[in-house]
C-alpha cells in the first residue's frame, strides 16, 4: 500500500488485506486493517481483501474485518468509529 501510494500520489486506489489474516486472531485482523488504512490515509481508498474470503474463514473473522473496515475502528471490533 505504501509503495502504491508513493507511486500514484493522490489518485484513488484499492488496497488489499491478505485474506489469510482472517484465519488468525482478531487483534491481527485489526492490525492489518489499521496498517492498510494508515498507509492510504488522506486520499480516496477502497479497502478490500486480496482475492476475497477463502472458504474455511470463520464468520466471526469476516465480521471483525467488516466492522473495522466500515467504521475505520482500529481499536475494537465494535463498530463504534475511529478513535
Amino acid at each position: 500500500m505504501a509503495t502504491a501510494r508513493k507511486t500514484l500520489g493522490d489518485k484513488p486506489i484499492s488496497g488489499n488485506v491478505d485474506p489469510l489474516i482472517l484465519m488468525g486472531k482478531e487483534e491481527k485482523i485489526r492490525e492489518a486493517v489499521r496498517d492498510c488504512v494508515h498507509k492510504a490515509r488522506g486520499v480516496p481508498h477502497i479497502l478490500n481483501l486480496g482475492h476475497g474470503v477463502i472458504q474455511p474463514t470463520p464468520e466471526s473473522a469476516v465480521s471483525c474485518h467488516f466492522k473495522d473496515t466500515v467504521s475505520a475502528d482500529t481499536d475494537t471490533c465494535t463498530g463504534r468509529g475511529l478513535r
